[in-house]
């Protein structure tokens, strides 16, 4: 989930949607679709349906964004195409498309085979969610293994690879916190600032982040104080260098200017000072 987030940039609760047909390889390279977990209309058989529709007939579910406990889900509202759909897209960040291709690979033909394997043995139905919890928390059908992955879940092994990375790197400030973006959101900003940082533009961002609105693209583009110091100190440099003049100073340099200025305030200081 981890490598999904930061290598597409969607949010959490997009990722607990996702089914497993949501992701698929395709000419040598992974492709992933965002698709509304209530009204993206699916193909089954020779008709079409809402994907509402195929978890009630085909597996008695509800959406998750409909239910309520440890296995909602919820669904921000984004830009779609008319189908209830868009396609994702990949972060610039050399190889994260790549290692995420191998993950899921792995995943799809290993890790999950193995733990929905379990959920039969158990007696429990299938269903189409890509991510599923690896053990049993209870044996109600909403506990058992293989149930859809869970938020809480996430959170928990976030924590937990967190402090495993906190020791490896023998960094004691290395903990979970939004302000220090080392929290699961974290990943889908890390997405948006590297966008940003090679030159997207807003409205770029806005496509490839599937806000709805450009306002919501901004938070990426405004420049940060360490940038705004960053380009006075540059401009400082070409105006000390002379490459820009900020003023008409007439015929004095502004190396002139600058050692007027100061013989002026030296011979104005009194004497006993």
């Amino acid at each position: 989930m981890a490598a999904m987030l930061a290598s597409t940039g969607i949010r959490s609760s997009e990722a607990l949607n996702a089914f497993v047909s949501d992701f698929e390889f395709r000419d040598g390279n992974v492709h992933g679709y965002l698709r509304h977990p209530e009204f993206h209309m699916e193909q089954w058989g020779q008709r079409s349906c809402t994907r509402r529709y195929l978890l009630k007939t085909l597996y008695g579910l509800q959406p998750r964004p409909a239910l309520t406990g440890s296995q909602r889900a919820g669904w921000k509202g984004m830009l779609l195409q008319s189908d209830n759909s868009a396609e994702i897209f990949w972060s610039p960040l050399p190889g994260v498309r790549e290692l995420f291709a191998a993950l899921l690979s792995d995943y799809l033909l290993d890790v999950r085979p193995s733990i929905m394997a379990r959920r039969f043995a158990a007696g429990h139905p299938d269903h189409p969610y890509l991510l599923v919890c690896a053990e049993a928390a209870d044996a109600s059908p909403e506990g058992a293994i293989g149930r859809p992955y869970t938020m809480a879940a996430a959170s928990h092994s976030w924590h937990a690879a967190i402090a495993r990375l906190s020791r490896l790197l023998d960094d004691p400030t290395l903990v979970p916190g939004k302000h220090a973006g080392t929290t699961l959101h974290g990943l889908r900003h890390l997405y948006g600032y590297t966008l940003a940082k090679s030159g997207f533009t807003e409205s770029e961002i806005q496509k490839c982040m599937h806000h709805r609105s450009i306002l919501s693209s901004r938070v990426y583009t405004a420049q940060a104080p360490e940038d705004i110091h960053a380009l006075l100190e540059d401009a400082r440099l070409r105006i000390r260098e002379q490459q820009i003049v900020p003023f008409d100073m007439g015929r004095l340099s502004l190396g002139e200017a600058l050692d007027g200025l100061a013989t002026r305030r030296f011979h104005s200081v009194p004497r006993d000072a």
